[in-house]
């Protein structure tokens, strides 16, 4: 169903959510949309959101699911903390030093993943997760050395589990794998807009 909804500040949300079956299929899913001019000066704000989720029934006792999320924040103002004398002045006020520095985050993030269940036996089951996804986030702070930070990153990962159950015991054992890429790099604000690069490096983790 569709849902709206609205607020002061020029607040406005809209969500789909829908979900069924056919078959051997079933899925869930929203799609959703939230914009704001904010309560306070220079704290506009935007978020779009899809959330997905369809499994497939493969076997008796056998299913594979598939999962996706996506998520997607550009250019969220921020207006820095106020002193309680500058909330006593004007709450609704920015600090002065996000004008001077425009301080604002743009953050993505797209992920998804396959799960494999199947019950062996009536006490033994195996699941199986292979996934990966990337995420990049870029904010402006309130400085001029290094005041831009941004980083992108991709990840991925496996998982094998297997689950016995005897009575009021559960034994499960399995492996995964993980591994993050960061490209980690810093700019120059200046008032607002990125400047030279001051940091630029890879992190691997595994």
């Amino acid at each position: 169903g569709l849902s709206l909804a609205a607020g002061s500040d020029d607040t406005r949300r809209a969500t789909l959510k829908f979900g069924g079956a056919s078959g051997n299929v079933n899925y869930i899913g929203s799609v959703s949309r939230l914009e704001t001019d904010g309560y306070r000066q220079w704290s506009e704000a935007q978020k779009d959101q899809v959330n997905l989720k369809l499994r497939v029934q493969t076997g008796e006792k056998s299913s594979v699911t598939l999962i996706g999320n996506y998520l997607d924040q550009p250019n969220n103002q921020d207006p820095l903390g106020l002193t309680a004398a500058q909330v006593a002045q004007d709450r609704r006020q920015a600090q002065p030093a996000a004008l001077a520095f425009k301080t604002r985050r743009n953050l993505n993030n797209l992920q998804g993943g396959v799960v494999f269940d199947s019950e062996l036996t009536s006490a033994d089951s195996l699941r199986a997760i292979v996934y990966g996804g990337t995420r990049s986030n870029e904010q402006f702070l309130a400085i001029a050395n290094g005041g831009v930070s941004a980083f992108d990153r991709d990840f991925q990962g496996a998982g094998l589990r297997w689950t016995h159950r005897a009575g009021p015991l559960t034994l499960t054992s399995g492996a995964d794998y993980e591994r993050a890429q960061d490209l980690r790099q810093a700019f120059a604000n200046n008032g607002g807009v990125k400047g030279a690069l001051s940091r630029d490096e890879v992190n691997i983790v595994d």
